[in-house]
C-alpha cells in the first residue's frame, strides 16, 4: 500500500516510481492531507489502512 496525502509536497516522483515498480500495489490517496497524514487527519488515515491490513 502506498498512501500519501494529495498535497504531499515532498513525495512527487517517488509516489509514481513506487506504484508502478511494486507488483500489485494499492495507491490511497487522501483528500487535503500533505506529508504525514497519519497525524493530520488520523481517523482518515486509519480508515484507509485497517481494511489493507486485514485483507
Amino acid at each position: 500500500m502506498i498512501l500519501y496525502g494529495d498535497f504531499d509536497r515532498r513525495f512527487q516522483e517517488g509516489k509514481d516510481l513506487l506504484h508502478n515498480n511494486i507488483i500489485n500495489s494499492k495507491r490511497v490517496i487522501l483528500p487535503g492531507l500533505g506529508h504525514i497524514p497519519q497525524v493530520e487527519d488520523p481517523e482518515a488515515f486509519l480508515e484507509s489502512l485497517l481494511p489493507f491490513l486485514k485483507a
